[in-house]
């Protein structure tokens, strides 16, 4: 029963950005925090891409936007041109944030719908703009390591928040470069490489016995540049059943040629946790246990004509216990789904800009002793059991992409042909246009259409239950999106208004219908959904020379509103989206070396949930309440003292002790207490 549906440096000095891939950054030899690249950048994604929003580049200096210095001939794109939103969450402000996961720090992002079953990224969904958990591409450095059993596993990463550089968000539709699954919008997580010989140390305890720890080592010479981290984190749990346990290991390194540039990266993380409630109030002992391993190779070479292959591949093996440590009770249930991709991405810069050709092949399969299509019989490593059922499918896609700019103007067209081994209905097309003006200095008037898609999971496909039914003919979710806006971008001052509306069709649903006891997967859902976000960033630092009591203020507010076309059906399309989203984030100084930051989010869910009661006493029927989700605050706070070699740091989550649910049934902590320090040292 599975229950997961409910060489040699040179310095250039210029006055714009222009083009050139991630893969770049990751190998130079000076530490670089980009504060911005374009959507394409993000998208083109060759030998691991990015994009960003803040019109900043940060170094050891502090430098104006419109001089800015740099190593090696990197030359990213001028972000603040760009007709999209991507929202960047820098090193340093990752540093100083109150979290101690890649989930906690989305939980402050603009538009970003963060669902924590398990805490400190134990088990998180993620959506953006109103969209599902499945409906958002998660990239490590520019690679798509998304999930294709459940969105559930999405962000069972094996990097720990300290190695992260910067954390970007788009917003909205990429597929026309990203492929399937980028349906509301990615997220590209992006590890740091240091100029510098080093080793840090650092390690956190708190409450709940909560224990963190990781070691970090940085390595160089002329040619080659490496980095490996390991870390160990748990906690006996906040309530019975939530304790958990996660270990990572992570390397990524780089090798720089006359010809051109290598990048890799491999990782593994082992995370098991209770799962006290996650998929059913019924049965609160429910336990589950999710090994990942990554790995990708890169390369880029060229100057005007760029030439960017990625190959890549992710395994995963989960193991789901409805009865903890009970198997004779309920069987587990196991899967294993394994990815292997090709990329590569073509760049040719010329008079009229810059026109871009990629392609990707991708293989998706599983084992599983519930999700699939196939029979078969195979040994579960390590376990008195086998694997019964079996699926795979290939996905293909191509894409084609001109940016051209002129004066005030900046203008991005492309079309992404997709096609799947798995679906009979051939090639389809998602085009996408981009189109900014610049009205005034540091002002933009921006504007965007495109048109994404999202390939049903296997469990979409396959989880049958007692009262579920998967659908293998299930064809892929389609939207077209619109937005439009206001971009302002000065020294310090990043600011944007934007509008958007969506119109998704052939929407994946589990339905009932008519003569038919059982729910089952279907594409008849249409879903409409309008939103405004805007968000105001202020880096004092920057905008004035003398020091100052504030040094960052960020204040965001989203707004969403879903319609769905009803048709003659019961239907469990959950819309319990994030309908308001208020967010503010203000980092201090209190005294010499001393600082201070603190995050307060207000969200308000749509939709209602069905509240578990218990069983009846006389019949032994389930009881559920019909229950509206109550809005909230959520406050937490960091204080911190740091020089060069040592930081020392005090935080709490939920400050205020708030009662809350991201999801039905599943209580969230309440204050949580926790200290550590971080030692580096420079060798």
């Amino acid at each position: 029963m599975h229950l997961k549906h409910l060489p040699t440096r040179r310095v250039l000095l210029f006055k714009k950005w222009s083009r050139k891939t991630f893969a770049v950054y990751n190998t130079l030899h000076k530490e670089i925090k980009i504060g911005v690249l374009s959507v394409s950048a993000f998208a083109t994604l060759g030998a691991q891409q990015t994009a960003a929003q803040t019109d900043t580049i940060r170094t050891n200096d502090k430098v104006d936007l419109e001089e800015v210095v740099v190593s090696a001939d990197a030359t990213p794109e001028l972000q603040s041109e760009v007709a999209r939103v991507v929202t960047v969450i820098t090193k340093d402000e990752i540093q100083a944030s109150p979290v101690n996961s890649i989930a906690d720090l989305l939980e402050f992002a603009l538009n970003v719908d963060v669902r924590q079953r398990g805490v400190n990224g134990v088990q998180s969904d993620i959506s953006i703009r109103g969209g599902s958990y499945d409906q958002v591409m998660v990239l490590l450095n520019g690679v798509n390591i998304s999930d294709p059993q459940t969105g559930h596993n999405m962000m069972n990463l094996p990097v720990d928040l300290s190695q992260v550089d910067r954390i970007e968000v788009l917003q909205g539709a990429g597929a026309r470069h990203l492929g399937a699954n980028a349906f509301s919008g990615a997220i590209n997580i992006i590890t740091g490489s240091s100029e510098n010989n080093k080793i840090q140390l650092s390690g956190s305890a708190g409450e709940y016995g909560f224990y963190d720890g990781n070691l970090s080592i940085a390595f160089h010479n002329s040619l080659t540049h490496h980095q490996i981290s390991a870390g160990l984190t748990g906690s006996s749990g906040y309530i019975e059943n939530t304790d958990f346990k996660r270990q990572n290991i992570y390397y990524n390194g780089g090798l720089d040629l006359d010809f051109g540039s290598f990048v890799w990266q491999a990782g593994y993380t082992d995370n098991g946790f209770g799962a006290n409630s996650f998929y059913t109030p019924v049965y609160p002992d429910q336990y589950e246990a999710v090994k990942t391993n990554i790995a990708s190779l890169g390369f880029t070479t060229g100057t005007r004509f760029k030439v960017s292959p990625t190959v890549y591949v992710r395994n995963s093996r989960d193991r789901f216990e409805l009865f903890r440590d009970k198997p004779a009770t309920y069987p587990y249930n196991f899967h294993k789904s394994n990815v292997y991709g090709s990329r590569i991405n073509t760049t040719y810069y010329w008079a009229l800009g810059k026109t871009s050709l990629g392609a990707e092949i991708r293989n998706e399969n599983s084992l599983s002793n519930t999700l699939g299509n196939i029979p078969d019989t195979v040994k579960v490593n390590g376990y008195d059991a086998f694997y019964y059922k079996s699926y795979t499918r290939t996905n293909y896609s191509a894409y084609a992409e001109h940016q051209f700019s002129s004066g005030p103007l900046f203008m991005t067209a492309a079309v992404m042909a997709f096609g799947s081994t798995s679906l009979n209905s051939g090639i389809s097309f998602y085009p996408g246009l981009d189109i900014s003006y610049e009205l005034l200095d540091g002002f933009r008037v921006k504007g965007s259409v495109n048109r994404s898609l999202r390939m049903p999971t296997f469990t979409d496909l396959f989880y049958n239950g007692p009262t579920n039914v998967g659908n293998p003919d299930l064809k892929p979710e389609t939207a077209w999106s619109y937005e439009g806006g206001f971009k302002f971008h000065k020294k310090g001052i990043a600011s944007h208004i934007t509008a958007f509306y969506r119109q998704g069709t052939n929407l994946i649903d589990w339905v009932q219908l008519p003569d038919n006891e059982k729910y089952t997967t279907t594409n008849y859902t249409q879903l409409n959904t309008f939103g405004i976000e805007t968000s105001t960033r202020l880096d004092i630092t920057k905008m004035r020379d003398a020091a100052c009591f504030i040094r960052r203020v960020g204040v965001s507010y989203s707004y969403l509103n879903s319609d769905k076309v009803e048709q003659d059906y019961d239907s469990r399309y959950a819309l319990d989206y994030l309908k308001h989203k208020f967010t503010v984030t203000l980092n201090h100084s209190v005294v010499s070396k001393i600082f201070a930051e603190w995050n307060a989010s207000w969200q308000d869910r749509a939709g209602t949930y069905q509240k578990y009661l218990g069983r009846d006493p006389e019949t032994s029927d389930l009881l559920y309440q019909t229950t509206p989700y109550a809005p909230f605050w959520m406050v937490s706070g960091k204080v911190y003292w740091e020089n060069d070699r040592l930081k020392l740091f005090a935080e709490a989550s939920n400050i205020f002790d708030v009662k809350y649910m991201d999801v039905a049934n599943v209580v969230q902590p309440g204050r949580w207490v926790k200290a550590g320090v971080v030692f580096r040292i420079n060798y």
